[in-house]
């Protein structure tokens, strides 16, 4: 039984190796650089959507207007009237320019949307060798090119569900850890972990959806759940040390460009998360068809002996009946 374990484990780790050096040899490191880029660049029409949309909530609804109420009147009592009218005449500037900029934004962030979801259709192509489909008309390459895009986005409008769902998962253990924590030494520790294997499950859960949904090539449920059961354990991993380091680090003092390149940093080691469990369901895959080839091969040899032997077995017998038909003839 332990022979059996180290064999698994061994292969995983020869599998992993060939999954990173293909990693290497695709470039995934560049497509995921790029797709952190419009990643990144989608945030600011994503902040212009989110700021016209206060401006129409300010400006339209009458909550709107009686918050805005209130908040200047916190602020003229709290700092100063000049203050007060310094944010009375930003809101009137965001209210304003809310019908105009908004629209803008939107194109802007489904244009950057759209950036992103082609970097990510051309690293999987070129991840899984896959080949451009033939050209077959303008019309038929449109059909093609939106199915694909409205089945990715319902995938992840799904999986994004999921995201929600482990983000109040993540809430809700947090109250139930602080509240045992409090009567109980030890809970807190067992909390933790319940934690991490709850964070690594959801998220295994969110790749293996990506691996299986939005691959052009037929991928079995199963090599998506290794794949995706690796980059939640990597993500898992990386996400803890990135966390420790923007905690201990400095870059705060770098101010909103600080904040920039940490956003960037988490989608370019993200990316690279995701392109990595996608080389390793490639090799695995292929792996499996190998075997199943070789096994077909060794099957259809096995049959081919069985058939010479049962050929050999019956020529001597047809000898002899040959042999004997005329002597039977004769008597």
């Amino acid at each position: 039984m332990a022979w059996i374990v180290v064999r698994y484990f061994w292969g995983v780790l020869v599998n992993l190796a060939e999954a990173l050096r293909r990693w290497q040899r695709d470039d995934a490191g560049l497509l995921a650089a790029c797709v952190a880029y419009y990643a990144t660049l989608s945030l600011f029409p994503l902040l212009m959507v989110l700021i016209a949309g206060l401006g129409v909530f300010l400006r339209f609804t009458p909550v709107g207007q009686s918050s805005e109420q209130f908040v200047l009147t916190v602020i003229a009592q709290e700092t100063t009237d000049d203050v007060a009218t310094q944010v009375s005449m930003a809101f009137q500037q965001v209210q304003q320019q809310a019908l105009l900029s908004g629209p803008l934004a939107m194109v802007g962030l489904i244009a950057a949307a759209m950036a992103v979801f082609a970097q990510f259709d051309r690293a999987f192509d070129k991840i899984w060798k896959i080949d451009a489909p033939a050209f077959d008309g303008y019309v038929s390459a449109a059909k093609r090119e939106i199915a694909h895009r409205i089945k990715a986005f319902v995938v992840l409008f799904c999986l994004g569900g999921v995201v929600a769902l482990i983000f109040f998962a993540g809430l809700a253990l947090d109250a139930v850890m602080h509240f045992s924590s409090e009567r109980w030494d030890i809970a807190q520790r067992l909390w933790r972990l319940a934690e991490a294997v709850l964070s690594i499950s959801l998220n295994a859960v969110v790749f293996t959806g990506i691996y299986k949904c939005l691959s052009k090539i037929p991928v079995g449920w199963l090599h998506s759940a290794r794949g995706g059961l690796l980059a939640a354990v990597t993500w898992e991993v990386g996400r803890l040390l990135l966390a420790t380091y923007f905690t201990m680090s400095n870059y705060n003092a770098y101010g909103v460009v600080g904040s920039l390149l940490a956003a960037m940093l988490w989608a370019y080691y993200g990316s690279s998360v995701l392109f990595l469990g996608a080389e390793y369901v490639q090799v695995i895959r292929e792996l499996d068809q190998r075997m199943r080839r070789e096994e077909s091969f060794h099957r259809a040899i096995e049959k081919q002996s069985a058939f010479r032997k049962r050929q050999r077995l019956i020529r001597p017998r047809a000898a002899v009946r040959s042999a004997t038909t005329p002597m039977r003839r004769a008597a």
